[in-house]
């Protein structure tokens, strides 16, 4: 069953009320004015008698001065119209888009950083200075006291931590080689720390070492980002059902976004090849079966990344790791299973 649309008088009313101030608004009266009275009037006048002159010898005739002056009054005026006009009908639709724009590009931020936070609510202390830290060192715009803090976040010395910031500080203004002494004059602490840090994050880890040993990198190369965040997000928008992203995968999702609306772009490689026409059908039935093979891989990681989440969350994470090696078969598994 159609059912119809239905418009209220007084709405549609106000609404083209407000188009119409809104357009009156954003047009410039006085000077658009003003412009046609410059144009009609001296660039007209001089413009006619020196062409005149030039052509004929001679100076125009009133009738013809005036005949310019009102048709170039008549010509603004038409191209005011038609410029309110269509501020009226379509001017409002440019006005929305950049209205939304605004508005999520103001948002973005605030999700990232509320994603950030539940994801850190959902772990035990430990982890969160681990996951805590991450999001810092990752951050080439961190401040000093936000490195210090990190720093001393993941391994409990003061010193260390103070060191880092003073790494950030001359990294910051290009003096690469203090960066390279005070790094070598503690090599033995950082290394003694990274190896206690990757217990808990291999990527916490490189991010430590980075910091102390790492390259100087321009600004633009990037972050690391969660290996199949987007494979998630499209699994998601393909079930309808947003529990295959994880919290991590929304703030990728968020942080890409922000990105392209800000201009980045990414390369593409696109692969393609001259085939004969009779296996144009079999080329069409390959590409269909791998599309069904990537979307259930997809929803298969998907669940196990939000398997592995839960396991954590709750503490059995280590129980499961220790009976892997008895699952390595699929008899095992069946065996286990059934018991």
């Amino acid at each position: 069953m159609i059912r119809a649309k239905r418009v209220e008088p007084e709405r549609l009313a106000g609404q083209i009320v407000r188009r119409v101030q809104k357009a009156a608004r954003k047009e410039p009266w006085l000077k658009t004015l003003l412009q046609m009275a410059w144009t009609a009037g001296p660039v007209t006048y001089l413009a006619l008698h020196g062409g005149y002159m030039l052509g004929y010898g001679e100076l125009p005739p009133t009738n013809l001065v005036i005949y310019f002056a009102a048709y170039t009054l008549i010509a603004g005026f038409f191209a005011i119209f038609v410029r309110f006009f269509y501020n009226v009908t379509r001017g409002h639709e440019l006005d929305e888009a950049r209205q939304q724009l605004s508005e999520v590009t103001t948002a973005l931020p605030q999700l990232i950083l509320e994603a950030r936070n539940r994801n850190l609510r959902d772990l035990d202390a430990g982890s969160r200075a681990v996951l805590s830290a991450r999001y810092i060192l990752e951050n080439p715009d961190a401040e000093d006291d936000a490195i210090y803090a990190a720093v001393f976040d993941l391994t409990q010395e003061s010193d260390l931590a103070e060191t880092a910031r003073n790494v950030a500080v001359f990294r910051r203004h290009g003096l690469y080689v203090r960066v390279e002494d005070i790094s070598a004059a503690t090599a033995e602490s950082i290394g003694r720390h990274r190896e206690g840090i990757a217990t808990h994050s291999s990527v916490v880890a490189d991010a430590f070492h980075q910091l102390f040993f790492g390259e100087n990198r321009p600004f633009l190369s990037g972050r690391r980002r969660t290996l199949g965040f987007l494979q998630r997000a499209f699994a998601a928008v393909e079930r309808h059902d947003a529990s295959y992203m994880t919290l991590g995968d929304v703030e990728e999702s968020a942080i890409l976004t922000y990105e392209l609306l800000s201009g980045r772009g990414f390369p593409v490689v696109t692969i393609r090849h001259l085939e004969r026409y009779s296996l144009g059908p079999i080329a069409e039935t390959l590409d269909r079966a791998r599309n069904e093979l990537s979307r259930a891989m997809r929803v298969r990681n998907s669940r196990l990344r939000v398997l592995v989440q839960e396991l954590h969350r709750c503490g059995h994470l280590p129980e499961v790791a220790e009976s892997l090696p008895a699952l390595t078969e699929a008899g095992a598994l069946a065996a286990s299973v059934n018991e």
